[in-house]
Formats: structure tokens, C-alpha cells, sequence
């Protein structure tokens, strides 16, 4: 597995909680060193969902894959744009965490990045034959309630 010099950038409150597995995940695939864990406490997530908001509230339209419709300064045509949603680091058009920022995309849903992660790796969590790891999410759908 080469995915090049880019490390996952996973996003999620400072603490244990709906991200663990994710994190064990993402460590297995990447190890120590490749990827980063950054935790937000609850105070800069405050702050950052707040620039996040400030950018939904701003005169344009926002597009169901996150670009923002705003008007052509030249012709006074809209034109899609990226949304860079004020700087803020929850860069998705609902302002979910966790995020996984990696290969110019940002993932939400913290089990959806544990299942993924959990493929990856020398020794994967999840097994590689294709039967044994439906068998896996069969289990883990079972359990979920």
C-alpha cells in the first residue's frame, strides 16, 4: 500500500468516544508517524463550528457537494466555487466530526473510517478474503444497537 507522502489528517474531539476505533484503526494502517491525530477540545470546536456557521450564513448558495455559488465579478454570472468555509477546519457542508482528511477528500462517520482503515495495512484488522470480512460486518451490524 502506497498512497504517497500524504498522511491522513483525522479530526475528532480530545478524548475516548465514537472515534476510538477509528484511531486504533487508522494507527494499525499508518503506524505512529503516519498519519496525524488531531483532538479538538470541545472549546475550539465551539469556536471553529462558529466560523464554520459565519460561512453558511454569508449571501451565497452552498451545492450538495460543498462548492458555494457566488457571482462572476466580471459578468455577473454565478459560478461554482470551492467553499473554503472561513478557514475553519470543518471543511464539510454539515460541520460533522470526525473528519478524515486524505487524497484531496474529506470523509465523515467515524465507523465508516474505522471499516476502511481497518482493510489497510501489513496486518490488517479486517480479513482480506472477501467472505471472512462479510462475515465481520454481519457481526458488527448485528451488535450495533
Amino acid at each position: 500500500m502506497n498512497f504517497g507522502s500524504e498522511k491522513p489528517v483525522f479530526i475528532y474531539f480530545k478524548g475516548a468516544g465514537r472515534a476510538t476505533a477509528a484511531r486504533v484503526a487508522l494507527f494499525n494502517a499508518f503506524g505512529e508517524n503516519g498519519w496525524e491525530n488531531k483532538m479538538l477540545p470541545y472549546q475550539e470546536f465551539a469556536d471553529q463550528k462558529a466560523i464554520w456557521q459565519k460561512s453558511l450564513d454569508a449571501p451565497n448558495v452552498i451545492n450538495a457537494d460543498g462548492t458555494k455559488q457566488v457571482k462572476d465579478e466580471e459578468t455577473g454570472d454565478m459560478k461554482s466555487v470551492k467553499n473554503d468555509y472561513g478557514g475553519s477546519l470543518l471543511q464539510t457542508p454539515l460541520g460533522y466530526l470526525p473528519q478524515l482528511h486524505f487524497g484531496g477528500k474529506i470523509i465523515t462517520q467515524s465507523a465508516a473510517i474505522a471499516r476502511w482503515a481497518a482493510g489497510l495495512g501489513e496486518k490488517p484488522l479486517m480479513p482480506k478474503d472477501h467472505f471472512e470480512r462479510l462475515e465481520c460486518e454481519v457481526w458488527k451490524c448485528q451488535n450495533r444497537n
